[in-house]
C-alpha cells in the first residue's frame, strides 16, 4: 500500500474512522469539535504502520519545507505519537504540515515536562503524502506509512494522533 491518499482500497474501506478529535488539553471543550472536524484511520501489517487523516482547516496554510523543522506552533500540523509501552516516556513523534514537511523525533518525556527531543532520529523508510482540497475552509488529508516490526504477541502499542492549528504568522519565512 502506498501513501496515495486514495482511501478506496478494500483495507482502508474496512478500517474505522476514529471519533472526531477533541481538544488535546481539555477533551470537554465542546466548541473545538465542530470547528475543526479531524479524524484518522490506522492500519498495520507485519512490515508497516499506516495512518490516514482527514483534517478540517478553516485556513489551510504552511510555510516550512525543510525536514526536521519545528512544525508545531509554526504551521498547522498533524501529529502521531507512538509510545510502545504506553508510559508517555521514550516515544516517537511524527509531525507533518500541509506542505508535506516532516518533523520526526524521539522524546524521552513529553515537551511540557521539558522532554529532550532527539531531532537527529529519522523514521527510516517513511513515506508520506499530503493533499489539500482547495485553499480556504477546505480539509486536507495526510497518509503515512513507515516500516516497523509488529509488537510481540500479547503486547500492545499505543499510537495517538493529534492535530493542531497554528495562527498564521506573516513574519515567518519558510524553512
Amino acid at each position: 500500500m502506498m501513501p496515495d491518499l486514495h482511501l478506496d482500497e478494500p483495507s482502508w474501506k474496512k478500517a474505522p474512522w476514529t471519533p472526531l478529535f477533541r481538544h488535546l488539553e481539555d477533551p470537554d471543550y465542546m466548541p473545538y469539535l465542530p470547528y475543526l472536524a479531524t479524524r484518522a484511520k490506522m492500519l498495520w501489517d507485519d512490515d508497516y504502520f499506516y495512518v490516514a487523516a482527514d483534517i478540517e482547516d478553516p485556513d489551510c496554510w504552511g510555510t516550512l519545507t525543510k525536514r526536521d523543522s519545528v512544525i508545531c506552533g509554526s504551521d498547522t500540523d498533524f501529529e502521531v505519537f507512538i509510545d510502545p509501552d504506553g508510559d508517555a516516556m521514550n516515544y516517537m513523534e511524527l509531525e507533518i504540515n500541509t506542505l508535506n514537511c516532516v518533523w520526526d523525533l524521539l522524546l524521552d518525556q513529553p515537551h511540557h515536562r521539558k522532554g529532550d527531543p532527539i531531532n537527529e532520529w529519522d523514521f527510516e523508510g517513511l513515506k508520506s503524502a499530503v493533499q489539500v482540497d482547495g485553499t480556504l475552509n477546505a480539509p486536507w488529508s495526510w497518509t503515512r506509512d513507515g516500516p516497523w516490526r509488529s509488537p510481540l504477541t500479547g503486547r500492545a502499542w499505543r499510537p495517538r494522533p493529534s492535530a493542531s492549528a497554528a495562527p498564521k504568522n506573516t513574519a515567518t519565512s519558510g524553512g
